[in-house]
C-alpha cells in the first residue's frame, strides 16, 4: 500500500541505516542556566557541518482536532526509521505529538532537555542544554529583545529548541521540521513586513518557524495537504537523499 494512501492522503525506496551522529562532550566549565544577562549572536550557518539524518516534529493544535494528523505523523515517523532518521525531540510538555513518538519501537531519539526534572521521563540519556552557550545565544538572538526578561527556565526551554535544531554542537542541522498548526503557516514575515499573524491560530509553532528560517531547515506543515504529499514525494519515496 501508498503511504500516501496508508495515511489517508490521495494524491519506496529500500531502507538504509545511516551511522550514529558523533559527538563530544564539551568541558562542562560554563552554566548557561545561572548567567543573567545572555549576549545574542546571529546562527552561523557557514559553521555547519551536516552529518546523518535527523528530524524534528511539533503541533500546535489551537482548536483543531489533531488526532488525524498526529497518526499520519507517528506513521511517517515509522517510514524514516527504515531510512536511518533520528528524531530530535526538544521535551516541550505542549506536545503530546511528542510522547507518542519517542515510543515508535526503534526510532533513533536525542532528547535535550532544559534542565532537570523537565519532562525526563522521555528519555534516560537526554541532553542538559545549560553547559553549552552557543544554543542559548543563538535563542536570544531570535527570540529578540527580551530574551533576557525571561526566568532562567524560560531561557533554557528556548536553547533547548535550539539545540534541537542545530544539534548537541550547535553545527549539525536537523533535515527538516514537521508541523502543524491551524493556519498552515510555514514561514514568519520579517519585522519590517505588514503582513499580519494570527498568533491564536500559530502559537508555540512561532518561535519553531523563525529558528528554521535562521537555521536553513526545510518546514513542512501538514495543514496544507500539498505540504504533505510534497513531504512524502521528497523523503519518503525519494531515495536520493541517502548516504
Amino acid at each position: 500500500m501508498d503511504l500516501l494512501d496508508e495515511i489517508g492522503i490521495s494524491d519506496s525506496g529500500p531502507s538504509h541505516e545511516s551511522e550514529a551522529r558523533k559527538r563530544k562532550k564539551n568541558d562542562g566549565k560554563v552554566n548557561m542556566y545561572e548567567a543573567e544577562f545572555v549576549k545574542a549572536k546571529e546562527v552561523n550557518t557557514d559553521s555547519f557541518e551536516k552529518e546523518g539524518h535527523t528530524f524534528m516534529v511539533h503541533v500546535f493544535p489551537g482548536d483543531d482536532d489533531v488526532s488525524e494528523v498526529t497518526e499520519q505523523i507517528v506513521k511517517i515517523a515509522a517510514k524514516l526509521k527504515e531510512k536511518g532518521y533520528i528524531y530530535r525531540c526538544d521535551a516541550g510538555s505542549d506536545d503530546a505529538v511528542a510522547k507518542k513518538l519517542v515510543k515508535v519501537e526503534g526510532l533513533k531519539k536525542e532528547v535535550f532537555l532544559p534542565f532537570k526534572k523537565f519532562n525526563e521521563d522521555l528519555a534516560d540519556n537526554a541532553i542538559l542544554t545549560n553547559t553549552y552557550e552557543l544554543p542559548y545565544r543563538y535563542a536570544a538572538q531570535i527570540y529578540g529583545k527580551r530574551y533576557n526578561d525571561l526566568k532562567p527556565g524560560g531561557k533554557a526551554v528556548y536553547a533547548a529548541k535550539l539545540m534541537c535544531a542545530l544539534g548537541e554542537e550547535g553545527i549539525n542541522p536537523a533535515d527538516f521540521l514537521i508541523c502543524y498548526s491551524p493556519d498552515g503557516r510555514e514561514y514568519m514575515p520579517g519585522m519590517d513586513k505588514k503582513e499580519k499573524v494570527d498568533y491564536a491560530k500559530l502559537g508555540t509553532l512561532s518561535f519553531y518557524l523563525r529558528m528554521c528560517q535562521s537555521c536553513g531547515i526545510p518546514v513542512y506543515n501538514f495543514k496544507n495537504k500539498d505540504s504533505l504529499i510534497t513531504f512524502v514525494s521528497n523523503y519518503i519515496k525519494n531515495t536520493s537523499n541517502e548516504d
